[in-house]
């Protein structure tokens, strides 16, 4: 704008003078001057004009509601209290009373109104695993499915010490006839064997046992042996002696041809409170079966096994001892002694 100079000429007035404005110069406020206002005013009369556009728009949702004022979000209702009507909206539908909903929704049901079915859940994409599924708790006192399960005992293989075993065999001699008073019966125990046995608490018909026994090993009478048979008396260490000469003789077991006497089951199967096992026992050479029930206790680290079963000498391939032709001989039948305990 110009610049306007005022100087005073005396006291009778004032003299004007008006000076176009030099565009190299920036424009200056007058000394004096009030500052410009033009930018404040153009903001609050656009605040103005947003304000009254805002009453505008507040008067026109009270012309639609009916001046109803908006309820809360979530905020609780007197029970009973009644839905408020629909009324008709700008558009020509209906609107509910409740914030937030389009033009035509419809009202919530009201109190006793039964529930609308539940929407079937979507179909699994392509390709889903059935592994999404929800997984169904277990049922109370099942294990857990990552719970290690304890594998069964399967068949366990017992040595057999022969320090704490007992076998032996009881030889009788025949009663009656001339030499009868001269017999005498003794006990035939095992000593230096060897053998081993498996066993299934949960099979017994896996059961499976080995036994062998040198016949140097047989001797007759040893210390208290002869009471393990109810027997009564002794024997001298020469008859003893002479007796063992015998039985290891080529008329008998023959023990330089046939060394060992061997056991070997065959198969085994539970019989009352017993297992009855069935094996095969070869003396001098000559193989037979037999049959023993036996009694059979075992854990993790030990076993026990006892029974006792008859067989003949002749069974074997060979005769009894007799002497003074035929006049002192010994029984045909011999009983045998099981009684043994392992260890794993």
């Amino acid at each position: 704008m110009g610049l306007v100079f005022v100087w005073w000429l005396g006291c009778s007035g004032t003299q004007t003078l008006f000076l176009p404005p030099d565009p190299s110069s920036s424009p200056q406020a007058p000394v004096g001057a009030a500052p410009a206002t033009d930018a404040t005013d153009a903001t609050d009369a656009d605040a103005t004009d947003a304000t009254d556009a805002d009453a505008d728009a507040t008067d026109a949702t009270d012309a639609t509601t009916g001046g109803a004022e908006p309820r809360m979000e979530g905020a609780l209702e007197p029970e009973g209290a009644l839905e408020p009507e629909s009324v008709g909206g700008a558009d020509g539908g209906t609107t509910p009373g409740g914030p937030g909903e389009g033009p035509g929704a419809e009202a919530p049901p009201g109190p006793g109104a039964e529930a609308p079915p539940e929407e079937p859940a979507p179909p699994s994409p392509p390709g889903a695993s059935d592994d999404a599924a929800v997984l169904e708790p277990p049922e109370p006192g099942a294990p857990a499915a990552d719970a290690p399960i304890a594998p069964a005992p399967g068949p366990r293989r017992y040595t057999l010490d022969p320090d704490r075993g007992r076998l032996y065999v009881v030889v009788r001699y025949q009663r009656g006839g001339l030499g009868g008073s001269l017999g005498h019966d003794h006990v035939v125990v095992a000593r230096g064997w060897s053998g081993s046995v498996t066993w299934d608490p949960d099979d017994p018909s896996a059961c499976e046992i080995q036994i062998d026994v040198p016949v140097a090993g047989l001797v007759v009478d040893p210390g208290s042996s002869r009471s393990w048979a109810g027997l009564e008396g002794s024997t001298s260490e020469k008859d003893k002696a002479t007796i063992q000469d015998n039985f290891r003789g080529p008329k008998q077991l023959d023990m330089a041809q046939h060394s060992t006497i061997r056991y070997r089951s065959t198969g085994c199967s539970p019989s009352g409170d017993r297992v009855q096992v069935t094996g095969s026992l070869t003396i001098h050479g000559i193989s037979s079966i037999v049959r023993v029930p036996m009694a059979i206790e075992a854990d993790a680290e030990e076993i026990s096994a006892s029974g006792r079963f008859d067989a003949a000498h002749t069974d074997f391939g060979f005769s009894p001892f007799k002497a003074l032709a035929g006049a002192l001989r010994n029984q045909d039948r011999l009983e045998f002694v099981i009684d043994v305990q392992g260890r794993r």
